[in-house]
């Protein structure tokens, strides 16, 4: 069992006053350099590792009133050296350029200014900003151009869910992949928990369990979702969360057509959120205070799962975005270090995390470390995998 050293920075508290926020989203643009979305509180944030310094963009409340927040998370790269963020309370998009501050607001509407209050963004290889969440009628996901301003929404039809989730977007644009999730308070007797849409053809496929399920009171779906290939996968894990079956890290074989689940004994507490991958190894964080990785590929139980199409209308419209810029807010951050164990099984490698921070989304850099975002305490933590 290997020594892991673990550095954590603590990010600042913000003026007027203060206020606790979530860490939503973080992700990694090269060894030293990481951005993440503070939640509430809607800041762009950019920690530098090697100078150990933090740079933060706070966008202000007009680009989001009435609503008291604009809920920002779903951080993502974009072209041009700009990162783009979701601010789900009012259905808009963020684009912010770090070098000069520029900001740009899309709305993501085709009859108004709202058509998906998004969680998750990513871009396809040609530039295209997708996006998922909650449409009127359910899970909802769109396309933007930020080039020309056109926004294009696809609906999941006659699902008794809430929201699309996460997003694995195919870079050659044919193929967007998303979680779903079920928040509703009524029992649901089939959960599908993951969606392939075919733009050009405007169908979705949407995969549910082999055996009908009850889901609730409180809810089930997935989220985590990542892919071992930019375009094209083998395999697609994701991570899926019901408290009536267990917890489950799910590998989809899409040559097989075959569901795969590594679950931990019931005598242990385990609650996989978010996922990233690191050579084609999957890294999950865990609830139980641990950020974890599969261990062998041979450990996962098999199940055939049940796939449904349905042709879905494509809606289309063009907003012009709100532009404006932001001045960053730099402060020193060094970081604490110690060491931990890491404890091995037979089918997961765990690296425990300090007793109170609760891992939430996860990132990798191009030299192997792991960064993980505490969702409710406002640090950020890695480690050498």
């Amino acid at each position: 069992m290997a020594q892991v050293t673990e550095s954590i920075w603590t990010l600042p508290l913000n003026p007027p006053n203060f206020q606790p926020f979530y860490l939503r989203s973080i992700v990694a643009k090269s060894p030293n350099l990481v951005y993440y979305t503070k939640y509430i509180v809607d800041i762009f944030g950019e920690l530098d590792v090697a100078k150990n310094q933090i740079r933060e963009w706070r966008i202000p409340p007009a680009v989001y009133k009435p609503s008291p927040v604009g809920s920002l998370q779903g951080i993502c790269l974009g072209p041009g050296g700009t990162v783009w963020g979701a601010l789900t309370s009012v259905g808009c998009l963020a684009e912010l350029r770090p070098k000069d501050g520029r900001l740009r607001v899309f709305g993501t509407g085709v009859s108004g200014p709202i058509g998906v209050w998004p969680r998750q963004v990513q871009f396809d290889g040609t530039g295209k900003c997708w996006f998922a969440g909650a449409g009127k009628t359910g899970p909802r996901v769109g396309r933007l151009d930020p080039q020309t301003g056109t926004v294009q929404t696809w609906d999941l039809p006659g699902m008794a869910l809430d929201s699309a989730w996460d997003l694995y977007v195919e870079q050659t644009g044919k193929a967007v992949w998303c979680t779903l999730y079920n928040t509703q308070s009524q029992a649901t007797p089939v959960i599908p928990f993951l969606a392939r849409l075919d733009p050009a053809a405007s169908m979705f496929e949407y995969y549910t369990l082999p055996e009908p399920i009850l889901a609730g009171p409180s809810y089930a779906g997935a989220r985590g979702l990542v892919a071992d290939a930019p375009s094209d996968p083998a395999n697609i894990w994701l991570a899926y969360e019901d408290p009536d079956i267990g917890w489950q890290v799910i590998r989809f074989d899409l040559a097989k057509n075959a569901f795969f689940f590594f679950a931990k004994p019931a005598s242990a507490f385990f609650m996989p959120k978010f996922l990233a991958l690191l050579q084609g190894v999957p890294w999950y964080s865990d609830a139980a205070g641990s950020v974890s990785r599969v261990r062998a590929l041979s450990c996962g139980a098999p199940a055939q799962p049940l796939r449904h199409t349905a042709e879905v209308p494509v809606k289309a419209s063009t907003l012009k975005p709100k532009t404006g810029k932001l001045e960053p807010k730099t402060t020193s951050a060094p970081p604490q270090q110690s060491t931990v164990t890491a404890a091995q099984s037979k089918c997961f490698i765990d690296v425990p995390m300090p007793i109170g921070f609760n891992p939430g989304w996860l990132t990798m850099d191009g030299d192997g470390n792991v960064y993980a975002a505490e969702d409710s305490g406002g640090r950020i933590l890695a480690f050498k995998a």
